[in-house]
């Protein structure tokens, strides 16, 4: 149905929020649940390999008067150096078995940086490392993969010790570019990832039911990017003044043929336009599709190619 709207969430969760919204308001969708490979290159290394050849990939930039570039290899190196640091001081007078850090800990450190989020703004804008120092968010990711750490209900527990500069991590991302004899010390690993996604198709009833406000409203709540809600918002709206005008002119009309439906509302004077007239100037295949759907809706009637408004369930209709 042309006149569906699709909104693709990160979790099933708010997909199932959406659809409890939508069902209240008696609009009836349906749910899918997909998946989208993504194939990562990442450059991987011990935290000493890394940092070293960070260094020297600065200095090659530096040569080549890229300082922009040998800065971003610079700010790297150090973000490295402060996973190492951390590390050495996490497991000083610590053997397999003992708790690290807990949990709580964990989070009082990431709850401390809101009130800085400002100044990690800035910082991360010029290319220094945002931190003083090495989250333990970052420090459980790296030693968890490399399997030197366990989450445990008493807190991150040493599986065994190790030689930090020794820990392996990855460098991610597009890197600015470097001689090839540079680069190809790096060992390089793809990784294929699924990410999943939810789907909710909303039926066209949607635009007789709910203004697309109160669906916007919900929806920036919800796990939706700016980029896809703002696209959503112009498709909701769009669709709206479609249907409101269509159906504006057949009951103004009476009746009216697909062909002068068409024709009539490529110069309709719309009126959540006050001030223009909005051209819908869509090709006839397109506006029979339309008028199919509100059709199947029970919103117009008539047998083909004879349009008009179904007068009992006219009252659907928001204005």
């Amino acid at each position: 149905m042309v006149l569906e709207e699709t909104v693709v969430f990160e979790n099933t969760a708010d997909a199932d929020v959406f659809i409890a919204f939508l069902r209240k308001r008696g609009c009836a969708s349906r749910k899918t649940v997909s998946s989208e490979v993504a194939l990562e290159e990442v450059y991987c290394g011990t935290l000493d390999q890394l940092i070293s050849w960070e260094m020297r990939a600065a200095e090659e930039c530096e040569t080549d008067g890229r300082m922009q570039d040998a800065a971003w290899f610079r700010s790297g190196a150090e973000k490295f150096t402060q996973v190492r640091d951390r590390i050495k001081v996490l497991i000083t007078g610590k053997g397999p078995g003992d708790v690290l850090y807990t949990q709580l800990e964990m989070m009082d450190e990431i709850n401390a940086m809101v009130p800085r989020a400002t100044e990690i703004l800035s910082r991360a804008q010029t290319g220094r490392p945002v931190l003083d120092e090495c989250p333990l968010l970052v420090v459980s990711y790296i030693m968890s993969e490399s399997g030197f750490i366990e989450k445990t209900p008493e807190g991150y527990r040493l599986v065994k010790t190790p030689v930090p500069g020794e820990v392996r991590a990855e460098l991610a991302g597009q890197i600015p570019e470097v001689s090839k004899d540079l680069f190809e010390e790096l060992t390089t690993r793809v990784n294929n990832t699924l990410y999943p996604e939810v789907r909710v198709t909303i039926e066209p009833s949607v635009y007789f039911l709910c203004e697309p406000e109160e669906l916007l409203d919900i929806l920036r709540d919800l796990s939706i990017d700016d980029e896809s809600l703002d696209i959503i918002e112009s498709d909701l709206y769009a669709k709206k003044l479609i249907i409101t005008s269509l159906v504006g002119v057949v009951e103004q009309a009476g009746t009216i043929t697909l062909t002068d439906l068409t024709r009539t509302l490529r110069d309709y004077h719309c009126k959540a336009e006050a001030t223009r007239n909005i051209r819908l100037a869509l090709p006839e295949n397109i506006m029979a599709m339309v008028v199919a759907d509100l059709k199947k809706l029970e919103i117009l009637g008539g047998k083909d190619p004879v349009v008009r408004i179904n007068k009992k369930l006219q009252s659907r209709m928001k204005k």
